[in-house]
């Protein structure tokens, strides 16, 4: 009302449309008033007061805006009994659709100007320093596991020790795709690159080329991504030799892990001469409800057996300069698979000539020890997209951490903290902790703890990141 009693193009600016639910919609409505009033009477406060207390209509819309500007953007869901939220003015996020989830959610936790405030002074930290402690003491764990003489204790030591080692080795490396870990791209490269060696199959290829494509898939739910695209699908093979061109090659490179234990969605994958040819996906088919130990058992094998084939496929790659379990991808990513498969070939070459044949196992044991249900780690590889309920409402939870205590959180690297990852990506892992909504369990169970979720995961079949709400 105000800019159609001006005369003449609109001298204020307010003419932009007031978005209720911004942080800033009562300053901005406020400023336009003082403009607009003052540009006529040349008294802001007076006009002001005019404008808010002599017109009914305008009152009840400030009230409005304040209303809103304080409020969630959607349902609230009351804490547990007993428990109460970090803070009353977030809310927890049930969104209609859980394509609306993350969005709402982040919303939520950045509604006060500190909490914005906090979260900008977060991401400009990097992780350059613990980062480098932690990949310095988990290197140095994998190799003199490896170079152990007895082969008992180096079994021992490689399926705990070597599990928080390799686990420590993946939160680092998944820092420096995020340019997180340092400032510079080609730290960030190099860390990734060739910190990633010491291992039997490593993080490299699943982080280089399937954690970025994780994040836009599960962040912003636009599709469900099935096995068969996973490894079929030419995405981003038209962006040609640019330095980023296959970080989306496997889309969702989480889906390789979770099949065997979650339906995933999609069409199921891969191919070979016209049949599905999967080894996840027709051990996850075994599964029975409420049969854990045939499920655990099913798991462990077919986990172990796929691992073995992939570091079987490095092999092969290093020699023949491509990958033939991803046929389609194009020839970018088959050069940069084989320099590193090459690259790993080369270090396993030393450290068998260093310490014998059981040094790669050993290797292969700490990478495979922290997906297993008996290691406390598990519960973060299970729990992360788990598909979890929550313990209000009952709605599908798509992305979880596990609140076990700062110990645990120590023992993990924070890699518990995966939902506030998944909320500010741009957060070094050594600070995650302290960005807003940390540590708040909204999902099911007031006791949890590793080994009720490690047995919780096997009970029956959950969907990926509630993908059947797609």
């Amino acid at each position: 009302e105000n800019l159609k009693l001006s005369r003449g193009p609109p001298r204020t600016g307010c003419q932009k449309p007031i978005c209720l639910l911004s942080s800033s919609a009562f300053r901005s409505t406020r400023s336009c008033i003082v403009k607009v009033r003052a540009s006529r009477t040349g008294d802001p406060k007076h006009n002001l007061r005019l404008a808010m207390f002599r017109k009914p209509a305008r009152i009840l819309l400030l009230i409005l805006i304040i209303l809103v500007n304080g409020a969630c953007p959607f349902h609230i869901i009351a804490p547990p009994p007993g428990r109460t939220l970090f803070s009353s003015r977030l809310c927890v996020a049930t969104a209609s659709t859980v394509e609306d989830w993350h969005v709402e959610r982040r919303r939520a936790l950045l509604s006060s100007p500190s909490d914005r405030s906090t979260l900008q002074h977060l991401s400009r930290q990097k992780s350059i320093i613990p980062g480098s402690l932690a990949l310095l003491a988990s290197t140095a764990a994998l190799l003199s596991i490896s170079l152990l003489p007895s082969l008992p204790l180096k079994l021992l030591l490689s399926a705990t020790v070597g599990g928080v080692a390799s686990v420590w080795q993946l939160q680092v490396l998944h820092d420096a795709l995020h340019s997180t870990f340092s400032s510079s791209n080609g730290v960030n490269e190099f860390v990734l690159f060739y910190l990633s060696l010491p291992s039997f199959v490593g993080y490299y290829t699943y982080l280089k080329f399937g954690h970025l494509g994780h994040h836009n898939l599960v962040s912003s739910r636009t599709r469900v991504v099935g096995l068969r695209e996973v490894f079929d699908s030419e995405e981003g093979n038209s962006e040609g030799t640019s330095k980023n061109a296959n970080t989306l090659a496997l889309l969702d490179g989480d889906t390789l892990f979770a099949r065997h234990r979650q339906v995933v969605g999609g069409e199921e994958g891969p191919l070979w001469r016209g049949e599905v040819f999967s080894i996840s996906a027709f051990a996850q088919s075994l599964h029975r409800p409420n049969q854990l130990l045939r499920n655990m058992s099913i798991y462990l094998v077919s986990f172990s057996l796929e691992r073995l084939m992939l570091g079987v496929n490095d092999v092969v790659t290093a020699f023949i300069g491509r990958d033939v379990f991803f046929p389609k991808k194009n020839p970018q990513f088959h050069a940069l698979r084989a320099r590193h498969a090459r690259a790993g070939f080369l270090f396993k070459v030393l450290l068998v000539l260093a310490g014998g044949p059981t040094a790669l196992l050993s290797l292969y044991v700490s990478e495979l020890s922290w997906t297993f249900p008996f290691h406390p780690l598990a519960a973060v590889l299970y729990t992360n997209h788990g598909g979890a309920t929550s313990g209000v409402n009952g709605e599908c939870v798509p992305t979880a951490s596990c609140n076990f205590g700062r110990l645990y959180d120590v023992l993990s690297l924070n890699t518990s903290l995966h939902r506030e990852h998944h909320d500010f990506p741009g957060v070094p892992f050594h600070l995650l902790g302290k960005v807003p909504g940390a540590r708040v369990d909204d999902t099911e169970g007031d006791k949890k703890t590793w080994i009720s979720e490690n047995l919780k995961a096997f009970e029956s079949k959950r969907w990926y990141a509630c993908n059947e709400y797609k």
